[in-house]
């Protein structure tokens, strides 16, 4: 089974819009509903994908929830969760209980949020986030939190070897038994597949968690 575990469903036309995308962003500023989706994927070979939430609005959580509710396509949410929200322990309560909330994702952290991030450990969900040095800390104080790499590290693939900082981190990030690079942003390959390498090497499965039946995550 192929599961695309990046998409976006957005729909900005709807009562109230969405705070994403732009509007002056004409290629993506569109209604991305599941049957847009499905009409698409489908054809391509995929047999399901995970919503990984693009809007800081936490009902939106639910809107996607409820879109994966009638729609078997969807096979699990990675929410958006601000983890400095004195709420945030509520919030994260209140949606891990659907079975298709598998984490969520983060972009700023503070080193006093461990104990929230050690939260999303005990319930056994996800924290998608960018690579960094912080995020080996987290991978280290934490070992029993899975952690999802955006971008597969962000590596550039130009045509020229990868920075190799950004290799490092990928590599020691890869030692971590429960952390999995997400393979996206392939519009930036080069002909000929060259330096690749770090990707295939350090890339690994996905949410490796979703209650729909037969879901695997993809290499």
């Amino acid at each position: 089974m192929i599961i695309d575990t990046h998409i976006h469903l957005y729909d900005p036309f709807r009562p109230g819009g969405a705070p994403w995308p732009d509007p002056a962003d004409e290629t993506i500023y569109l209604t991305t509903l599941p049957d847009r989706l499905t009409e698409r994927a489908r054809p391509a070979g995929m047999d399901g994908a995970i919503v990984v939430e693009c809007s800081g609005w936490v009902e939106d959580n639910q809107w996607v929830l409820d879109l994966a509710d009638d729609e078997p396509f969807i096979v699990g949410l990675v929410g958006n969760l601000d983890i400095h929200d004195e709420r945030f322990g509520e919030h994260l309560d209140r949606f891990s209980k659907h079975p298709l909330f598998l984490g969520i994702r983060a972009r700023l952290w503070q080193p006093d949020d461990l104990s929230r991030l050690r939260r999303l450990a005990d319930l056994d969900l996800s924290l998608d986030l960018g690579i960094s040095e912080q995020t080996l800390k987290i991978a280290s104080e934490i070992p029993e939190l899975r952690i999802v790499i955006n971008h597969s590290a962000n590596i550039k693939m130009d045509g020229d070897a990868p920075e190799s900082d950004a290799v490092d981190l990928m590599r020691r990030a890869a030692a971590h038994p429960r952390r999995a690079p997400r393979r996206r942003g392939g519009r930036t390959v080069p002909c000929r597949g060259c330096h690749l390498r770090p990707r295939r090497e350090h890339g690994a499965a996905d949410h490796v968690r979703t209650e729909r039946a037969g879901a695997r995550p993809y290499d």
